[in-house]
């Protein structure tokens, strides 16, 4: 009888003592799956997963116009710092506090401890703004945008928006702006007007007197004019160096341009074009030249649909003009 009383009780002691364990083993649980995951790109163009313990309201944000990305869907006050200014007098961000104007140092992001670094991938090199390694071990996640490893297209700018809405739990809001682009993109594709067969070609500047062909991969406007019937002029994978010379020898039908850190007063990047050497090729000839924004045209912000629309018109213009 003393016997059976006394395994009674172990079990009963044992029950409690294995009840206690396993809510503290609940409780660990818990505190390690606190917070979620989300996926992003490094540098290299390969998808890695990043941690947050709650949606990030302590952000760095390197590229003013990240910044605005982040202030477009209403995640202004999540701004804590911006660095790596692209123009020199943009009023969306003025009320934001500027860490660096370029690159900022490591020294000083860590001083300033945000839960979360938003930035355009090619910061996130070792002997610039250091890696994912770096950060990570400082407890600090990170969001990329513009890979150009990955390549510059409206897929992957969608890609883009959705990490966005994964980053900051904000995946409603996300899906329906993509759905809205992308409908207002389908209308433009799909009700399409009389495209001419003129030979599109893409210039850009680097705002320092340098002209370049950029890849696919290096801008959305190929995708774009493609997408909407138009004749883009593929030169090939590599960036090339264009001249006066160069560009007599393309002889394109049309010229979509660009510039780079372009602000409000400066002059037209296009006057490179008014060269007396380029009178006859046919672009400039028929004037048949269309100036764009690099940001639209490069990383596409926050309306894509917007970019679509203006290269449409463009194409369309004049089409039956010889």
């Amino acid at each position: 009888m003393l016997k059976k009383i006394v395994i009674n009780v172990f079990l009963i002691v044992s029950c409690f003592v294995f009840s206690g364990c396993h809510t503290q083993s609940e409780a660990n649980n818990k505190s390690v799956d606190k917070g979620y995951n989300f996926n992003t790109l490094t540098l290299e163009g390969e998808k890695v997963t990043q941690h947050v313990s709650k949606s990030p309201e302590k952000v760095l944000v390197i590229g003013e116009k990240n910044a605005e990305r982040l202030i477009y869907f209403g995640l202004e006050e999540r701004i804590e710092s911006v660095a790596y200014l692209e123009s020199n007098d943009n009023k969306k961000i003025k009320d934001i506090p500027i860490l660096a104007k370029e690159w900022p140092s490591k020294e000083s992001v860590v001083t300033l401890k945000p839960d979360l670094i938003y930035g355009i991938s090619t910061a996130f090199q070792k002997d610039r703004l250091g890696d994912f390694s770096f950060w990570n071990d400082q407890h600090i996640a990170i969001g990329t945008t513009s890979n150009y490893k990955n390549g510059i297209s409206p897929a992957n700018y969608f890609s883009e928006i959705k990490e966005l809405g994964d980053i900051f739990n904000i995946e409603k809001t996300t899906t329906n702006f993509i759905k809205e682009q992308k409908r207002n993109i389908e209308k433009l594709t799909k009700n399409q007007q009389e495209i001419s067969a003129d030979k599109v070609m893409f210039i850009a500047s680097d705002g320092r007197g340098n002209y370049y062909y950029y890849p696919d991969e290096y801008s959305l406007v190929d995708d774009v004019v493609c997408d909407l019937g138009g004749n883009y002029l593929d030169l090939g994978d590599q960036v090339l160096t264009l001249s006066h010379e160069s560009l007599m020898k393309i002889n394109p039908d049309r010229i979509i341009f660009t510039t780079f850190m372009k602000s409000a007063f400066d002059e037209s990047g296009m006057k490179w074009l008014e060269d007396s050497s380029l009178k006859n090729v046919t672009a400039i000839k028929q004037n048949k030249l269309l100036e764009v924004n690099y940001d639209d045209a490069i990383r596409g912000n926050e309306n894509i649909s917007n970019l679509y629309q203006e290269i449409n018109h463009f194409l369309v213009e004049n089409t039956k003009e010889k």
